[in-house]
């Protein structure tokens, strides 16, 4: 099979791929904490052994804030990210969560995912709590814990998971210098329906055009193969 089509498979693969991400951004549009998932095809070389995935790279930065009245909303503003604790005990990430407090007295976000302090430990509030400038203050005055705002130095996975985004530990930076929290207010992706939806749909229509030329290719293989077997 020529080289040519392995390298249209390998491209097709990739393309939807695109497609696949695109609609994942398009049904995540009014959903908090969510942020934009980009994907292009890196340039490769007309070889068989070529790579043809697509570089996914979460687009942090393409994220708005939005006014909620929520006193229990937090939203993250600048280069900072809340720390969670995903359910197996890894990092995790969030522009943005719904504090609540589970039956054992853990600050968590709407999904369970315990939020962490600056050392990386699980905040415990046995009573209602108050959001200070200062972090999270138990009304009865048992406690006060700072929420950590953190930074990163790697890439964030391209899925959120109960609010979060999942973090390799190695990725983790320290403490981000100049992010701070909104109350009442949470991260919303900033993107256009409309354009996300031509993209999608364009993408698609290249994916079916190259399908329709995969299939041509296959049927002038089959019929010379025929021909040689006569």
């Amino acid at each position: 099979m020529s080289a040519g089509y392995e390298y249209s498979l390998k491209a097709i693969q990739g393309n939807i791929q695109q497609v696949e991400l695109l609609s994942q951004n398009v049904a995540n549009i009014g959903t908090p904490g969510y942020m934009p998932i980009g994907a292009e095809i890196a340039p490769i070389e007309f070889q068989v052994d070529s790579s043809s995935e697509p570089i996914i790279r979460v687009r942090a930065h393409d994220v708005s804030i939005k006014p909620t009245g929520s006193e229990r909303d937090l939203a993250v503003i600048g280069d900072g990210y809340l720390w969670l604790e995903s359910r197996d005990g890894s990092a995790s990430i969030a522009k943005s969560v719904t504090l609540t407090v589970n039956p054992e007295g853990v600050l968590t976000n709407s999904f369970g995912l315990p939020v962490l302090d600056e050392s990386g430990s699980k905040i415990v509030i046995h009573s209602d709590f108050e959001i200070t400038r200062d972090g999270i203050r138990a009304l009865d005055g048992s406690h006060e814990s700072r929420i950590a705002l953190v930074s990163i130095v790697g890439h964030l996975s391209a899925e959120m998971v109960n609010g979060a985004y999942r973090i390799q530990a190695g990725d983790l930076g320290g403490i981000a210098e100049g992010a701070s929290i909104l109350q009442g207010h949470v991260v919303v992706p900033n993107m256009n329906s409309a354009s996300e939806m031509i993209s999608m749909m364009q993408k698609t229509k290249h994916v079916e055009s190259v399908q329709r030329a995969l299939m041509t290719i296959d049927s002038i293989y089959d019929t010379g193969i025929n021909q040689i077997g006569k």
